[in-house]
């Protein structure tokens, strides 16, 4: 959503750039130190896919971070 709607890509420009992205090796390794890290990392995972499956479980990890926080 980001490339639509913040760096205002074209839709197709947009499916080419995730395509690429896809296809490359992760630059970095994610560090996951502190919950709130885990909660930035579940925020990115959703940006990355539409699957509904992938999606539930997400927010069941995020809701679980969230009730252990307080």
């Amino acid at each position: 959503m980001e490339l639509l709607y913040v760096r205002k890509y074209r839709i197709e420009a947009a499916k080419e750039a995730m395509h690429g992205y896809r296809r490359r090796k992760p630059r970095r390794v994610p560090l996951c130190r502190s919950q709130k890290d885990a909660l930035n990392l579940l925020s990115e995972i959703k940006t990355m896919t539409q699957d509904e499956h992938i999606l539930v479980r997400v927010e069941a990890i995020e809701a679980w971070i969230k009730r252990t926080e307080e």
